[in-house]
């Protein structure tokens, strides 16, 4: 007679089912928590950097500096390509705009014309409902003179306006701009919260079924919540909204634009999610926020200070007016 055979349990103990059970809870709250933190790892490394190195913000100030932005929507141009040309046409360098437009440059002294090409763009001589920030020029096809010795600031940033010839296609890094940025602005709100929930969980079950992997766990807690605490201490969050003035519904895919009082330096660019939300790691200092959308009236906040030393968020609340072809700006911001 041939035995029967029992089916083999893949436990074959409770300890098993114990150890089982705390590898997945530990490594489910150590996804969560690293996916959330790597959102935010890419900004929050270079202010850090940028804190415990100050030349690294100080060269990016000395150089001359500008953005490339479409007429009447006043969107961001990507990767359009910017040639510095002498007096006689020669060109002397060449620069691709960044993800947010802006472009840096050192000149010597002398005398120059800029060339701009982009796919899908042409350069705008004369352009319509282009919004400019306090000291910036809008640059219309002249000369630029530079009199100063080589690497000084110049005495107004650089606006290039850009006209469509077609239909603007998103890249993936556009479509996902919006929801990155809700992310960002979610981990903002649980960051400190979750990292500490996390990290005592695990803390816990190495406790009660020590094990490499969790070890590795502890490791990784150990050195996010480094990063929050360096981040803590060398910025500032700020979560801000965009909404209807009228409705008060948010407003998503406008354009947000943190700028230093003291250098007029764009210092951030942001897309707002689509609850109209997003969020900013500015050190302590004086800002002033600008929004645009293609639906609503540009708009330019009042000078806006952000002090250190606090942990609190710093919320902020831009009303925009609901006018395609309005020039005023409107609205209030709120910082608390």
């Amino acid at each position: 007679m041939t035995p029967i055979q029992q089916p083999v349990s893949r436990f074959s103990s409770p300890a098993q089912y114990l150890g089982s059970a705390v590898t997945v809870i530990a490594t489910m709250s150590a996804v969560v928590t690293g996916v959330l933190a790597a959102v935010a790892l890419p900004s929050g490394l270079s202010s850090i950097l940028r804190s415990f190195f100050p030349f690294l913000a100080t060269h990016r100030r000395r150089a001359r500096w500008g953005r490339v932005v479409e007429e009447k929507t006043n969107l961001p141009v990507a990767g359009a390509v910017i040639t510095i040309l002498d007096v006689s046409g020669k060109p002397k360098d060449t620069i691709i705009t960044r993800s947010d437009g802006t472009f840096a440059m050192v000149l010597p002294r002398g005398t120059y014309r800029l060339s701009v090409q982009h796919a899908g763009s042409l350069f705008a001589s004369a352009p319509r409902d282009v919004l400019l920030f306090p000291e910036e020029q809008l640059y219309t096809g002249g000369v630029i003179t530079v009199e100063e010795q080589e690497k000084v600031l110049p005495d107004t940033p650089l606006v290039l306006a850009m006209t469509p010839t077609g239909v603007r296609h998103q890249t993936f890094r556009e479509r996902a701009h919006p929801f990155l940025e809700g992310m960002r602005v979610f981990h903002a709100h649980i960051a400190m919260p979750l990292l500490l929930t996390a990290a005592a969980i695990n803390s816990l079950l190495l406790l009660i079924e020590p094990s490499p992997l969790l070890v590795a766990y502890e490791v990784l807690y150990g050195a996010l919540l480094t990063f929050e605490l360096l981040l803590s201490r060398v910025t500032r969050r700020a979560v801000g909204r965009v909404r209807d003035a009228i409705g008060k519904h948010p407003v998503p895919l406008a354009i947000v634009r943190l700028f230093d009082t003291a250098t007029q330096r764009v210092v951030a660019t942001r897309v707002t999610s689509p609850r109209g939300s997003y969020l900013l790691m500015p050190p302590p200092g004086r800002y002033r926020i600008a929004v645009s959308h293609p639906a609503h009236v540009p708009y330019t906040s009042d000078p806006l200070a952000i002090r250190g030393g606090r942990t609190g968020l710093v919320r902020l609340v831009a009303d925009l007016v609901c006018s395609p072809s309005a020039g005023d700006v409107a609205g209030q911001t709120q910082g608390i």
